[in-house]
């Protein structure tokens, strides 16, 4: 019991919901900490499903304990990557890329008191077209 380093454990959820109508394949994963529970990169993500990552994370003090997860479609050039972390840290961010991601949106919503967050990829549902200049 000699160690005094300050490490601070959590458990943390996070759940991707596929609302775009195309199959995601993960591309990318990375967390600083472990994933527990998690799918592996290459897996794919079909249409209406959810893929749930189960993140454990020992982290020192001024650590996130974020971790970041990355899709593409496997049919359109649309790719998607997303940040989310432990309940009280408060950098959370989806971000599309690629041509055409501009009719899609990653939102992330979070849910503290059950340390969760749900990461939603949808289509838009309709595009205002720009007033005139």
């Amino acid at each position: 019991m000699g160690r005094m380093d300050k490490h601070h454990h959590e458990h943390y959820e996070v759940t991707v919901a596929n609302r775009t109508g195309h199959p995601l394949e993960l591309t990318a994963r990375s967390v600083s900490g472990s994933f527990d529970r998690a799918p592996e990169t290459g897996h794919v993500l079909a249409p209406g499903e959810t893929d749930t990552f189960d993140v454990g994370t020992d982290r020192r003090p001024g650590e996130t304990g974020t971790a970041s997860l990355s899709y593409r479609m496997t049919d359109a050039p649309v790719a998607f990557s997303a940040v989310t972390g432990p309940p009280e840290t408060a950098r959370s961010r989806g971000t599309m890329q690629g041509a055409g991601g501009e009719d899609y949106a990653c939102t992330v919503d979070r849910d503290a008191r059950r340390g969760r967050s749900f990461i939603t990829v949808e289509r838009m549902r309709s595009r205002i077209p720009p007033m005139g200049m």
